[in-house]
C-alpha cells in the first residue's frame, strides 16, 4: 500500500506542515531531494565528530554512577545535541528550542506546532525543513538508538560478538529498527472506494498501516 499513492495518500499527514511527510509524488520527491541535500555525504562527515564527541560525554558523564537512563540521560540529549547543530544552533539557542519543546513524547499531533513556535524563539526564519530535521533527530533517531540498546542487552550473544566486531554495527542497527520500529502505524487516506482484505473501505478513509 505504501507504494500506490495513487490510492492511498499522505496527504492526509499535511496539516503537519512537514517537508517529505504529508505530500505524495511529485512533491514527495522534490521534498527528498531537498532533504538529501541536508544530509549529504559532506554534511554527515562534519556531523560524526560532533556526534562521537558527544555521546562520549554523556557516557562519561554516567561513568561513576548506579544506572543509567538510556533515554533521558543519552538517547534524547544526543539527539538534541545534534539536532541543534544540524540547525546551526549555539548551546543558548538549543537550550531555548529544548524548554520550548519540553517532552516529544506528549501527543504528536501537537509536536509540530511546538517545535514550530520553539524554533522561531530561537532562531531567525525557522524554514518547514528545519521543523523536520529537529523532529526526526529527536524522535525517531532517539527510538531507534534505545531499540538497539535495548536488543542488547536483551541478547548476551548479540552483545558479545558486536563487541568484538564493530563492523556488525551497521546490521544491528538495521536489525533494530526492524524488530522495534520507532513508529508502529502510518496513515494514510484512501483517494478511491478500494478493497482491502476482502472488506470495501470508501473513499475519503483514514487507513493506519
Amino acid at each position: 500500500l505504501l507504494g500506490q499513492p495513487e490510492l492511498y495518500s499522505s496527504k492526509v499527514m499535511a496539516a503537519a506542515g512537514l517537508p517529505v511527510i504529508g505530500t505524495d509524488p511529485p512533491e514527495h520527491s522534490e521534498a527528498r531531494r531537498r532533504l538529501a541535500s541536508r544530509l549529504g555525504a559532506t554534511q554527515l562527515a562534519e556531523l560524526t565528530p560532533i556526534i562521537t564527541d558527544t555521546a562520549r560525554a554523556l557516557l562519561d558523564a554516567r561513568a561513576d554512577a548506579v544506572e543509567l537512563d538510556v533515554v533521558g540521560d543519552f538517547s534524547a540529549p544526543l539527539g538534541e545535541h545534534v539536532a541543534g547543530r544540524l540547525l546551526g544552533l549555539d548551546d543558548g539557542q538549543l537550550a531555548l528550542v529544548r524548554a520550548g519543546v519540553g517532552n516529544p513524547e506528549r501527543p504528536s499531533d501537537e509536536l509540530p506546532a511546538r517545535v514550530a513556535h520553539a524554533l522561531a524563539q530561537a532562531m531567525p526564519a525557522p524554514t518547514p525543513m528545519d521543523r523536520l530535521l529537529w523532529i526526526a533527530s529527536t524522535t525517531t533517531t532517539k527510538r531507534l538508538i534505545t531499540a538497539a540498546v535495548l536488543l542488547l542487552l536483551d541478547v548476551q550473544a548479540l552483545r558479545s560478538r558486536v563487541a568484538g566486531d564493530s563492523s556488525l554495527l551497521p546490521a544491528l542497527i538495521d536489525e533494530a529498527g526492524r524488530l522495534h520500529p520507532p513508529e508502529f502505524m502510518i496513515p494514510r487516506l484512501t483517494t478511491a472506494e478500494v478493497t482491502l482484505a476482502g472488506v470495501r473501505i470508501p473513499a475519503g478513509s483514514v487507513v493506519l498501516l
